[in-house]
Formats: structure tokens, C-alpha cells, sequence
């Protein structure tokens, strides 16, 4: 990919490796992710991209299988 766009961005094997440290922090801070928080500013804690976000889930060869909007 990186030599379709004229050689800028991440390499192939720095987007794997940023996916694998970042993914499991994903999985594990899901629900706050996809539900929000609760603060004294705002008690309903609705995130900000609350009902514009999408969930891609992949298998673990990392080949999309399903989305869902949240």
C-alpha cells in the first residue's frame, strides 16, 4: 500500500505491529468504548461518536467477517 501513495505512511509491518498493541486494548476497554462513562459534566456519558461509529470484527488472520454500527 505504501508503494501505491508515493512511498508515505507506515510500512505493512509497522501497521501489524501498531494493530497488535493497540487491538487488545480495544477488546478489553470495549464496552467503554461503544457505551461511554458517567461523570458529574455529563450524567447520561454518552461519547461523542456515539451512533456515527463502526465495529469491524475480524478473524485471527485479521479478514474482516462482520461490521456493525454503534
Amino acid at each position: 500500500m505504501k508503494a501505491a501513495n508515493g512511498g508515505k505512511g507506515m510500512s505493512d509491518n509497522q501497521v501489524t505491529t501498531f494493530i497488535d498493541r493497540y487491538l487488545p486494548c480495544y477488546i478489553f476497554f470495549g464496552d467503554g468504548v461503544k457505551l461511554g462513562y458517567i461523570s458529574d459534566d455529563d450524567p447520561a456519558g454518552r461519547p461523542p461518536w456515539a451512533t456515527r461509529s463502526l465495529q469491524i470484527n475480524v478473524d485471527d488472520d485479521r479478514v474482516p467477517v462482520s461490521t456493525q454500527r454503534f
